[in-house]
């Protein structure tokens, strides 16, 4: 559902800044990566120089934040499901982290040989960099240095 301007009474001013009429000059440090969730419910917002290791979510429909995210290492990627209101992010670890609006979850990336007995698990884990949903709606892509998973969370 999308705000229509009948239900709401206050002005809303926007200003238009480009580099020709912005008094400091826009800079790499002032770009924002920000996503709508599928029904405009909910807006994600990444900056990923100054504050890496957030991401802020917008309830939109109450004008608030909904939450902060705040990890360990810096935000890889970030992308909100299809038709649910789920935010799936990558940190660079052998994790991927969900939020819903009733919480948070995390599951980790499949380890390489790990159901094969007399196998060697010391090898480097394999960290996600980024993620994405596929079509279906069911299934994520998780993409490493050098590997990539298809996976099915249960969370849905």
């Amino acid at each position: 559902m999308f705000l229509d301007e009948a239900s709401y009474s206050f002005p809303l001013q926007s200003q238009i800044i480009t580099t020709a009429t912005a008094a400091v000059p826009l800079t790499d440090e002032s770009v924002l990566r920000y996503e709508l969730s599928f029904d405009g419910e909910y807006l994600a917002v990444h900056h990923p120089i100054k504050y890496s290791n957030c991401v802020w979510i917008f309830d939109l429909k109450q004008f608030r934040l909904k939450a902060l995210l705040l990890q360990l290492r810096p935000i890889q990627d970030f992308c909100w499901h299809a038709s649910k209101n789920v935010l799936t992010c990558a940190i660079g670890s052998e994790h991927v982290y969900f939020w819903q609006p009733d919480g948070t979850h995390c599951i980790p990336y499949p380890s390489n040989n790990a159901n094969f007995e007399g196998s060697d698990n010391s090898s480097s884990t394999t960290t996600i960099k980024s993620v994405k949903w596929l079509k279906n709606q069911k299934t994520i892509l998780m993409n490493g240095n050098n590997s990539f998973c298809l996976g099915i969370p249960e969370i849905l």
